[in-house]
């Protein structure tokens, strides 16, 4: 872990944008307006990768899935939060949902040396969401 961090250290800079899988196309119906959101963040992150050019600063993004946080459960039941889970854990090839740190990693990751050579880059980390990977319902 610490060569990672000196990896971090060393690195010219980075920037790290985070959207969201529905940027790039869910089945998730009444979510236009979100959606077009994270879209716009994806293309913000391959303009700035190209307006960056030769500065040494990279500029990638992650898509991630739906991710079990305060927000996403904040304020519901236990069932209501039991049958949220059990929705997306059956829209992913892995049928489990995502937590903080499977994202965290995947930051620590494109902050490091390790992806030096990415740039402009959208990552998605949803499971493998099946309506991603289908293009179904």
């Amino acid at each position: 872990m610490l060569e990672f961090l000196d990896d971090l250290r060393s690195s010219e800079g980075c920037v790290v944008n985070i959207a969201s899988n529905a940027g790039i196309g869910t089945a998730a119906p009444g979510t236009t307006f979100y959606a077009m959101t994270k879209a716009a963040v994806i293309a913000f992150t391959k303009r700035l990768a190209f307006d960056l050019s030769g500065t040494g600063v990279r500029v990638n993004c992650i898509a991630p899935g739906w991710v079990e946080t305060d927000m996403t459960v904040g304020g519901r039941s236990q069932e209501e939060v039991e049958a949220t889970r059990e929705h997306f854990r059956s829209r992913t090839t892995l049928r489990r949902t995502g937590r903080p740190e499977d994202i965290a990693s995947v930051v620590l990751f494109l902050a490091s040396g390790a992806s030096s050579y990415m740039n402009g880059q959208v990552i998605v980390v949803d499971g493998g969401r099946v309506d991603n990977l289908s293009h179904s319902v």
